[in-house]
C-alpha cells in the first residue's frame, strides 16, 4: 500500500508523486495526461500523453484552477489497476493492489456501472421513484443533476465553476437539501444545475454528476477492479 498527502485543489482531489508533480485525481477523466509525459502512482510507472486530446494541458488547468504546480491529471485508464481510499476530513489518499485487504470497516458496498470509461453510482433520489444514475466524479468540484429533478428543491443562489470539459466561468444554479441514498446510506447536500453540463452528459445515460459535495461526506474506497465503492 502506498499512501500520500491529498490536497483539494478547487475541491479536486490532488497528489504530489515521488517526482514532485501535483496531479489531480480525476475518475471523471476516461484519459491521464502529464506534462513529463510519465505519471507515477502506487509504485507503478506509466506513460502518458502532455496534454488531453490536444486541448487540456498542465498550464490550461494552472490557468483556471488557480494553483502553479498542477502537472496533469490520473484519469481512469490509469486508476482502472489500482484500489483507492479517499479520507477528505484526514486528507490522505491510500492507493493498494487488489490483493490488499480493502473491506475492513465497510459499511455500504456498492456495485458500479461505468459510461463512456466512467464510473456510474446508481442512487434513490428523494421524491423519485425510479432509481438515479449518476457519474461518480472526483474531478467535479461541483455535483450536477438535470432540471428534472432540480425542480422539486429551494433555489439558493449560483455558483461559478471551472471543467476541462465545458471551460471556465461556468454560471451553476445553487439548489439546496439535495436528499438520497447510495444503497442504505443517506446523503444531503448541495446540487447545480447548468444546462450546458447537464445536455453534455445526457448522452450517457445519467441524469447527474455526484463531485466533491458526496466525496467529502465519509471515507470512500472506490475499487475499479472489481467495480464497486466501498463506503466507510
Amino acid at each position: 500500500m502506498a499512501t500520500y498527502a491529498l490536497s483539494l485543489v478547487d475541491n479536486v482531489p490532488a497528489i504530489a508523486t515521488p517526482q514532485n508533480q501535483v496531479l489531480l485525481i480525476d475518475t471523471g477523466s476516461p484519459s491521464s495526461f502529464s506534462e513529463t509525459g510519465e505519471i507515477e502512482i502506487g509504485g507503478q510507472k506509466h506513460l502518458a500523453p502532455t496534454s488531453l486530446f490536444g486541448v487540456v494541458t498542465a498550464n490550461y488547468l494552472r490557468q483556471h484552477m488557480h494553483h502553479a504546480e498542477i502537472a496533469g491529471i490520473i484519469g481512469m485508464n490509469i486508476l482502472s489497476k489500482a484500489i483507492y481510499e479517499f479520507d477528505y476530513r484526514n486528507l490522505i489518499l491510500n492507493v493498494n493492489s487488489p490483493h490488499d485487504e480493502y473491506l475492513k470497516g465497510a459499511l455500504e458496498v456498492l456495485d458500479l456501472s461505468y459510461a463512456g470509461g466512467v464510473p456510474v453510482l446508481t442512487i434513490q433520489v428523494s421524491g423519485q421513484r425510479e432509481l438515479s444514475r449518476f457519474l461518480l466524479d472526483t474531478g467535479a468540484k461541483l455535483s450536477y443533476t438535470i432540471p428534472h429533478i432540480s425542480a422539486a428543491l429551494q433555489s439558493v443562489g449560483t455558483s461559478t465553476d471551472f471543467n476541462p470539459s465545458f471551460g471556465p466561468n461556468l454560471l451553476a444554479t445553487q439548489y439546496e437539501d439535495f436528499s438520497y441514498t447510495a444503497g442504505s446510506t443517506s446523503f444531503q447536500h448541495i446540487i447545480h444545475e447548468n444546462p450546458q453540463v447537464t445536455e453534455g452528459i445526457r448522452p450517457y445515460g445519467v441524469v447527474g454528476i455526484l463531485g466533491y459535495h458526496f466525496m467529502c461526506e465519509r471515507v470512500m474506497l472506490f475499487n475499479p477492479v472489481t467495480s464497486q465503492l466501498i463506503i466507510k
